[in-house]
Protein backbone atom coordinates (compact mmCIF):
# COMPACT_ATOMS: atom_id res chain seq x y z
CA UNK A 1 0.00 0.00 0.00
CA UNK A 2 2.56 2.53 0.86
CA UNK A 3 4.18 1.67 -2.40
CA UNK A 4 1.33 2.29 -4.19
CA UNK A 5 0.28 6.04 -2.23
CA UNK A 6 4.39 6.88 -3.16
CA UNK A 7 3.71 6.12 -6.97
CA UNK A 8 0.41 7.86 -7.25
CA UNK A 9 1.17 10.99 -5.56
CA UNK A 10 4.66 11.38 -7.06
CA UNK A 11 2.77 12.70 -10.36
CA UNK A 12 2.28 15.79 -8.43
CA UNK A 13 5.93 16.04 -6.50
CA UNK A 14 5.66 14.47 -3.09
CA UNK A 15 4.43 10.86 -1.43
CA UNK A 16 2.59 10.42 1.71
CA UNK A 17 4.44 9.07 5.00
CA UNK A 18 3.24 6.75 7.14
CA UNK A 19 3.03 10.04 10.11
CA UNK A 20 -0.25 11.96 8.34
CA UNK A 21 -1.08 13.23 11.82
CA UNK A 22 2.96 14.94 11.80
CA UNK A 23 1.89 16.43 8.58
CA UNK A 24 5.10 15.25 7.34
CA UNK A 25 5.57 14.57 3.08
CA UNK A 26 8.29 12.47 1.95
CA UNK A 27 10.23 14.46 -1.14
CA UNK A 28 12.28 11.90 -2.10
CA UNK A 29 13.80 8.37 -0.99
CA UNK A 30 17.50 7.12 -1.39
CA UNK A 31 17.36 2.74 -0.84
CA UNK A 32 18.03 -0.37 -2.58
CA UNK A 33 14.79 0.30 -4.61
CA UNK A 34 16.38 3.30 -6.43
CA UNK A 35 19.40 1.62 -7.42
CA UNK A 36 20.26 0.64 -10.12
CA UNK A 37 17.37 2.13 -11.89
CA UNK A 38 15.02 4.77 -10.19
CA UNK A 39 11.43 3.88 -10.90
CA UNK A 40 10.17 7.41 -10.67
CA UNK A 41 12.40 8.57 -13.96
CA UNK A 42 13.75 5.17 -15.42
CA UNK A 43 17.52 6.63 -14.90
CA UNK A 44 20.26 4.64 -14.07
CA UNK A 45 22.14 4.99 -10.69
CA UNK A 46 26.16 5.69 -10.46
CA UNK A 47 28.99 5.14 -8.50
CA UNK A 48 32.66 7.30 -7.90
CA UNK A 49 36.11 6.79 -6.60
CA UNK A 50 36.02 4.12 -4.12
CA UNK A 51 32.39 3.45 -3.93
CA UNK A 52 32.96 1.91 -7.70
CA UNK A 53 35.26 -0.87 -6.31
CA UNK A 54 34.09 -4.66 -5.71
CA UNK A 55 32.41 -5.03 -2.97
CA UNK A 56 32.09 -1.43 -1.76
CA UNK A 57 28.84 -1.33 -2.25
CA UNK A 58 26.18 -4.70 -1.52
CA UNK A 59 22.77 -3.85 -3.21
CA UNK A 60 21.05 -6.45 -1.22
CA UNK A 61 16.53 -6.92 -1.32
CA UNK A 62 16.05 -4.80 1.67
CA UNK A 63 18.90 -2.64 2.19
CA UNK A 64 22.25 -1.39 1.12
CA UNK A 65 25.25 -2.36 2.88
CA UNK A 66 28.69 -0.07 2.60
CA UNK A 67 31.93 -1.82 3.03
CA UNK A 68 34.07 0.54 1.74
CA UNK A 69 38.26 -0.31 2.63
CA UNK A 70 40.49 0.29 -0.39
CA UNK A 71 41.90 3.67 -1.59
CA UNK A 72 41.33 2.42 -5.04
CA UNK A 73 42.74 5.94 -6.54
CA UNK A 74 45.44 6.18 -4.31
CA UNK A 75 44.30 10.15 -3.33
CA UNK A 76 41.38 11.71 -1.14
CA UNK A 77 41.24 8.74 1.17
CA UNK A 78 38.35 6.59 1.27
CA UNK A 79 36.29 8.63 -0.75
CA UNK A 80 33.62 7.66 -2.91
CA UNK A 81 29.69 7.87 -3.65
CA UNK A 82 26.76 6.30 -5.05
CA UNK A 83 24.05 8.55 -6.26
CA UNK A 84 20.73 8.49 -8.92
CA UNK A 85 18.67 11.30 -10.52
CA UNK A 86 15.42 12.52 -9.60
CA UNK A 87 12.02 14.26 -10.91
CA UNK A 88 9.70 12.98 -13.12
CA UNK A 89 10.49 13.32 -16.35
CA UNK A 90 8.74 16.21 -18.54
CA UNK A 91 8.12 17.20 -22.75
CA UNK A 92 9.10 20.24 -22.95
CA UNK A 93 8.97 20.05 -26.45
CA UNK A 94 8.32 17.69 -28.91
CA UNK A 95 10.81 14.93 -28.45
CA UNK A 96 12.09 16.95 -25.66
CA UNK A 97 12.58 15.38 -22.57
CA UNK A 98 13.68 16.72 -19.04
CA UNK A 99 13.76 15.60 -15.48
CA UNK A 100 11.38 18.35 -13.53
CA UNK A 101 13.53 19.37 -10.22
CA UNK A 102 11.75 18.80 -6.99
CA UNK A 103 10.94 22.25 -5.25
CA UNK A 104 11.06 22.17 -1.40
CA UNK A 105 12.21 24.87 1.47
CA UNK A 106 14.67 23.66 3.37
CA UNK A 107 13.67 25.71 6.29
CA UNK A 108 10.44 22.93 7.15
CA UNK A 109 12.70 20.14 5.90
CA UNK A 110 15.34 17.43 6.98
CA UNK A 111 16.88 14.34 6.36
CA UNK A 112 16.49 11.21 8.06
CA UNK A 113 18.74 8.17 7.82
CA UNK A 114 18.21 4.63 9.15
CA UNK A 115 21.38 2.60 9.85
CA UNK A 116 23.41 0.44 11.69
CA UNK A 117 26.83 -0.27 12.27
CA UNK A 118 28.65 -3.20 11.00
CA UNK A 119 31.38 -5.06 12.06
CA UNK A 120 34.25 -3.40 10.93
CA UNK A 121 33.31 -0.01 11.15
CA UNK A 122 35.41 2.40 12.09
CA UNK A 123 34.11 5.65 10.49
CA UNK A 124 32.78 8.07 12.70
CA UNK A 125 31.07 9.81 9.57
CA UNK A 126 28.05 8.77 6.73
CA UNK A 127 27.51 12.05 3.90
CA UNK A 128 24.10 13.17 1.80
CA UNK A 129 24.26 15.30 -1.32
CA UNK A 130 21.16 16.93 -3.21
CA UNK A 131 22.02 18.68 -5.94
CA UNK A 132 20.14 21.80 -6.09
CA UNK A 133 19.14 23.11 -9.96
CA UNK A 134 18.98 27.26 -9.77
CA UNK A 135 18.49 27.06 -13.88
CA UNK A 136 17.47 24.08 -15.59
CA UNK A 137 20.33 22.63 -17.66
CA UNK A 138 22.76 25.88 -16.79
CA UNK A 139 23.54 26.62 -13.12
CA UNK A 140 23.20 24.16 -9.83
CA UNK A 141 24.94 23.17 -7.09
CA UNK A 142 25.83 20.70 -4.41
CA UNK A 143 24.83 20.49 -0.78
CA UNK A 144 26.73 17.80 1.55
CA UNK A 145 24.90 16.84 5.06
CA UNK A 146 26.96 14.74 7.42
CA UNK A 147 25.45 12.07 9.68
CA UNK A 148 27.10 11.16 12.74
CA UNK A 149 27.92 7.56 13.44
CA UNK A 150 28.99 7.76 16.56
CA UNK A 151 25.52 9.15 17.69
CA UNK A 152 24.11 6.16 17.86
CA UNK A 153 25.20 3.11 19.74
CA UNK A 154 26.80 -0.23 18.07
CA UNK A 155 24.42 -2.77 19.15
CA UNK A 156 23.69 -4.18 15.72
CA UNK A 157 20.30 -2.69 15.59
CA UNK A 158 18.94 0.01 13.23
CA UNK A 159 18.27 3.88 14.18
CA UNK A 160 17.44 6.63 12.76
CA UNK A 161 19.63 9.78 12.28
CA UNK A 162 18.12 13.07 11.22
CA UNK A 163 19.84 16.06 10.18
CA UNK A 164 18.21 19.45 9.08
CA UNK A 165 17.34 20.49 5.85
CA UNK A 166 19.51 24.21 6.27
CA UNK A 167 22.19 22.35 8.52
CA UNK A 168 24.75 21.22 5.31
CA UNK A 169 28.55 21.48 6.00
CA UNK A 170 29.85 21.71 2.47
CA UNK A 171 28.58 23.44 -0.74
CA UNK A 172 29.80 23.45 -4.07
CA UNK A 173 28.77 24.16 -7.77
CA UNK A 174 28.24 21.73 -10.07
CA UNK A 175 26.76 23.36 -13.16
CA UNK A 176 28.02 26.65 -14.30
CA UNK A 177 27.70 29.02 -11.07
CA UNK A 178 24.77 28.60 -8.65
CA UNK A 179 22.98 31.65 -6.88
CA UNK A 180 24.52 30.25 -3.65
CA UNK A 181 21.42 29.86 -1.63
CA UNK A 182 20.47 26.25 -0.57
CA UNK A 183 16.81 26.36 -2.43
CA UNK A 184 16.18 23.15 -4.18
CA UNK A 185 15.12 22.33 -7.21
CA UNK A 186 16.11 18.86 -6.13
CA UNK A 187 17.46 16.39 -9.33
CA UNK A 188 19.90 14.08 -7.38
CA UNK A 189 20.87 12.43 -4.23
CA UNK A 190 24.17 10.80 -3.40
CA UNK A 191 25.23 9.23 -0.53
CA UNK A 192 29.08 9.75 0.36
CA UNK A 193 31.73 8.17 2.04
CA UNK A 194 34.23 11.07 3.76
CA UNK A 195 36.56 12.90 1.48
CA UNK A 196 40.15 12.66 2.95
CA UNK A 197 39.06 10.06 5.52
CA UNK A 198 41.39 6.63 6.18
CA UNK A 199 38.45 5.09 8.61
CA UNK A 200 36.99 2.03 7.02
CA UNK A 201 32.86 2.72 5.94
CA UNK A 202 30.90 -0.75 6.65
CA UNK A 203 26.99 0.01 7.69
CA UNK A 204 23.53 -0.67 6.30
CA UNK A 205 21.55 1.66 4.95
CA UNK A 206 18.01 0.68 5.09
CA UNK A 207 16.99 4.45 3.43
CA UNK A 208 18.21 7.93 3.25
CA UNK A 209 14.63 10.32 3.42
CA UNK A 210 13.85 13.57 2.93
CA UNK A 211 10.71 14.86 4.63
CA UNK A 212 9.14 18.28 4.60
CA UNK A 213 6.44 19.66 6.45
CA UNK A 214 4.48 21.70 3.41
CA UNK A 215 2.19 24.78 3.49
CA UNK A 216 -1.11 24.62 4.51
CA UNK A 217 -2.70 25.10 0.74
CA UNK A 218 -0.18 21.88 -0.45
CA UNK A 219 -1.49 20.15 2.62
CA UNK A 220 -4.92 20.44 0.97
CA UNK A 221 -3.56 19.31 -2.20
CA UNK A 222 -1.84 16.19 -0.68
CA UNK A 223 -5.17 14.99 0.87
CA UNK A 224 -7.49 15.90 -2.42
CA UNK A 225 -4.60 13.31 -4.23
CA UNK A 226 -5.38 10.45 -1.44
CA UNK A 227 -9.00 10.51 -1.79
CA UNK A 228 -9.05 10.46 -5.24
CA UNK A 229 -6.78 7.63 -4.76
CA UNK A 230 -9.37 5.59 -2.07
CA UNK A 231 -12.32 6.64 -4.70
CA UNK A 232 -10.28 5.20 -7.66
CA UNK A 233 -9.62 1.81 -5.42
CA UNK A 234 -12.80 1.48 -4.73
CA UNK A 235 -14.54 1.62 -8.11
Amino acid sequence: MKRLIAAVLATIGVAATASPASAQVLIAEFSEQTIPTNPQNGFGSFTFGDLSVAGAITDGPDSLIFDVQTDDDGSNGLFGGIGVDYGPQVEIAPGVVILQPIDFDPAVSWWEMRVRKLGNNAAGTINTVYRDVDVLGQTAEEYQFNFDLNSIPDDGEFHLISVDATNFGFMQNSQGVGDGENNPGLNQIQIQSVFGSSDRLNVEVDWVRIYTIPEPASLALFGLAVAAMGVGRRR
